[in-house]
């Protein structure tokens, strides 16, 4: 067992390596402003925040968002049906 700050460390770790692909899918789902938003808080808290150990993003006003390719996917209007999906730990 880790002590919490160091369990909530390597969460926030781990959660801002999936702001790329928030990034991505923000930007193809046509909304750029929190695409590029989601791509400043990666770029910050991996400088900043000391990889990612620290969410200064968010006490700058970048607020962490959550956007998957199934969103994308439904708003390109594709149906629904058997697909593989790979998860990562920062996205649990």
């Amino acid at each position: 067992m880790m002590p919490d700050p160091t369990e909530w460390g390597l969460q926030r770790f781990y959660r801002n390596l999936a702001e790329p692909n928030t990034a991505a899918n923000q930007l193809l789902q046509g909304k750029a402003e929190l695409g590029f938003s989601a791509a400043a808080r990666f770029v910050i808290n991996r400088t900043v925040g000391l990889l990612g150990f620290f969410d200064v993003g968010a006490d700058m006003g970048l607020p962490r968002q959550n956007e998957d390719f199934g969103q994308t996917f439904g708003l390109w209007g594709v149906p629904t049906g058997p697909y593989i999906v790979f998860r990562s730990e920062a996205q649990r």
